[in-house]
C-alpha cells in the first residue's frame, strides 16, 4: 500500500517562503518521471551556484546543499556552503524529517490516519515554527513561536494544489522608540525596541499565475504590499527544456537550472 501526500517541493516552499524563491520548483513527481538524479540551481548568473539537490533512484530527495551568495569573482569561484539538508522517509515513502547536518536545525512531519500531512514542526536557531495544513481548498498556516510567544503567522494559498497564488503575513514586533537626553549640553537621541509594547505589522503578496495547456507555470505577475502601503510589483517568466523540466526563471533575480539523470 502506498500513501500519497503533498509534494516535497511544495513542502520546501512552505518551509522557506522568501521572495522570488516561492515558485521555483516543479512537483517532485515531475522529477521522478524524468529520472532526475541531481539539480543544479544558479542565481544571478549561470556561474553563480546557489543550490544542489540530489534524488535517489525512487525519485525522492536525499540531500540538498545551499551555498552563500557571491559578491565578486573570487567568492563565485570558491563557493562556501551554509546548509546541508538530509531527508528521511518512512516505509510509505512519506517525508518524515529534514535535518541540517551542519547544526541542530530540523523539520519533522506528522500525518493523519488517511496518510495526509496534517502538520510540521521546524526548529530554526532559537525559534520554533509550526505549520498546519488544510484541504479542500488546500492552504497552510505557519506560526513562528519564541519562548511561547507568537511572533509571526504566515498563511499560503495555492493554484493547482502546488503553486503559491497568495500569502499574507502578520508579525508582532516590539515598538521602536526613542529617548532624547542632553550630555554636557549636547542633544543625544537613542533608538531602542520596547519589549513591553508590541505592535502588529501586516504584509501580503499575490501571484497572478498563468499556465500552458500542459499545466506548466509560464508566467506570474506578483504584487507585494508591505508596511505603510508600500507596493512592489514584478513579472516572472518560466522557460523549459524540451523534456519539460524548468530551464530558467526570468525576473528581478534570474534563476538557471541544470540536471543530471539516472539511466
Amino acid at each position: 500500500m502506498k500513501y500519497y501526500c503533498l509534494s516535497l517541493g511544495l513542502l520546501l516552499m512552505i518551509i522557506s517562503m522568501r521572495g522570488q524563491d516561492t515558485n521555483m520548483w516543479q512537483p517532485d513527481s515531475t522529477y521522478a518521471l524524468k529520472k532526475v538524479k541531481r539539480i543544479y540551481v544558479y542565481k544571478n548568473t549561470k556561474k553563480d551556484l546557489s543550490e544542489i539537490v540530489d534524488f535517489d533512484e525512487k525519485g525522492r530527495r536525499s540531500r540538498s546543499i545551499k551555498y552563500r551568495g557571491s559578491s565578486n569573482r573570487l567568492s563565485r569561484k570558491r563557493k562556501d556552503y551554509v546548509r546541508i539538508n538530509l531527508y528521511s522517509y518512512d516505509s510509505f515513502d512519506r517525508i518524515t524529517k529534514i535535518a541540517d547536518s551542519l547544526g541542530s536545525d530540523y523539520t519533522s512531519f506528522i500525518y493523519g490516519k488517511k496518510g495526509k500531512l496534517i502538520s510540521s514542526f521546524e526548529k530554526f536557531d532559537n525559534a520554533i515554527f509550526e505549520t498546519v495544513y488544510y484541504y479542500n481548498p488546500y492552504r497552510s498556516v505557519r506560526r513562528k513561536m519564541l519562548n511561547g510567544k507568537l511572533l509571526e503567522e504566515l498563511t499560503e494559498e495555492y493554484d493547482k494544489n502546488f503553486y503559491v497564488s497568495r500569502f499574507y503575513k502578520v508579525e508582532f514586533k516590539p515598538k521602536m522608540k526613542k529617548i532624547t537626553d542632553s550630555i554636557n549640553g549636547r542633544i543625544n537621541t537613542t533608538a531602542y525596541r520596547d519589549y513591553n509594547d508590541w505592535e502588529r505589522q501586516d504584509g501580503e503578496k499575490t501571484f497572478d499565475n498563468e499556465f500552458d495547456s500542459s499545466g506548466r507555470l509560464v508566467s506570474s505577475w506578483t504584487k507585494s504590499v508591505f508596511l505603510e502601503g508600500r507596493v512592489f510589483e514584478t513579472y516572472l517568466q518560466y522557460k523549459y527544456y524540451k523534456n519539460g523540466l524548468l530551464k530558467r526563471v526570468v525576473g528581478y533575480v534570474p534563476i538557471f537550472y541544470k540536471y543530471e539523470f539516472y539511466e
